[in-house]
């Protein structure tokens, strides 16, 4: 394949059979960063690629990797949050003991940030932060240093994009470490989940933050009510899968939750890992 130098400009640029002016134009900005791209890009591909490991596993088997974008989705009342909490806590002590955690084991210390949408601020969400607490040093009381929460719920439907824009672009100046973002629940940050004009600049951001910034994101969605259909729901819930480069599903075994690996798009799929709701701490 040719690469196309980077100082090739003329004075003018013909595109898709039309013909634009470059000097100081959107076009000629739009191709020099597809130029500097394409530039990185060769630079990569003409070395030995040394492929990143996982954040956390469980076993041998790989989980969770950097820079991508896992979906945690299950039907209504199958403990979603709690499976997102305890990876949180995982993440934020590493190499701890495997009897916590459901098994799993983070093998880089990260900061979290959980952005919540749907619990409520006087009992549910600092609830949920005792849990993280307790699952990651024991004291439910000490919020772990390197875990950052808020939530969305008193913001209104058509501000809260911009609003967790403006949070995560905060923390991400606050830590120097890799930063996992847990966004719970997905769909309650856009307008209309069905709608791709809401729908399609959620995506392009999450996607455009793993490529320029460290970061990690676990989504949490609900799949559509049909006991029949999987699929998460709504225009969002199908793009975001497709993006996704781990989707965990969590669904009901006898008086077990399986939690299963759907799709890992850089490993094999880790075995299910069964588990009961424990109703005395709230937690899997």
């Amino acid at each position: 394949m040719k690469e196309i130098p980077l100082d090739t400009f003329g004075d003018v640029l013909l595109l898709n059979g039309h013909t634009a002016k470059t000097e100081q134009s959107d076009t000629h900005k739009v191709l020099q960063r597809l130029l500097q791209t394409q530039k990185e890009v060769f630079a990569r591909s003409k070395k030995e690629i040394t492929f990143a490991s996982p954040l956390v596993s469980i076993g041998e088997s790989p989980v969770l990797y950097p820079n991508t974008i896992a979906v945690v989705s299950a039907k209504t009342g199958l403990h979603k949050s709690r499976l997102a909490e305890i990876i949180a806590s995982s993440l934020l002590k590493r190499n701890q003991d495997e009897s916590k955690c459901l098994g799993l084991i983070a093998h880089r210390e990260c900061a979290v940030a959980l952005i919540d949408t749907e619990r409520n601020l006087s009992e549910q969400l600092p609830y949920a932060i005792q849990c993280i607490s307790r699952l990651t040093h024991d004291d439910p009381y000490e919020p772990p240093e390197n875990l950052y929460a808020t939530s969305l719920l008193e913001e209104s439907r058509e501000n809260r994009f911009e609003a967790m824009r403006i949070f995560l672009e905060t923390v991400k100046e606050m830590t120097k470490k890799h930063l996992v973002i847990i966004l719970d629940v997905l769909t309650d940050i856009c307008v209309n989940f069905n709608e791709p004009r809401y729908t399609s600049p959620l995506i392009d951001m999450l996607n455009s933050t793993i490529n320029t910034a460290d970061c990690t994101f676990v989504v949490v969605i609900h799949q559509n009510p049909s006991q029949f259909d999987s699929k998460a729901r709504g225009h969002l819930g199908t793009e975001i899968e497709n993006k996704a480069s781990t989707i965990i599903t969590l669904n009901t075994k006898d008086d077990s939750i399986s939690i299963e690996c759907k799709k890992q798009r850089s490993a094999k799929k880790f075995e299910n890992i069964y588990a009961r709701f424990d109703e005395s701490r709230k937690t899997l």
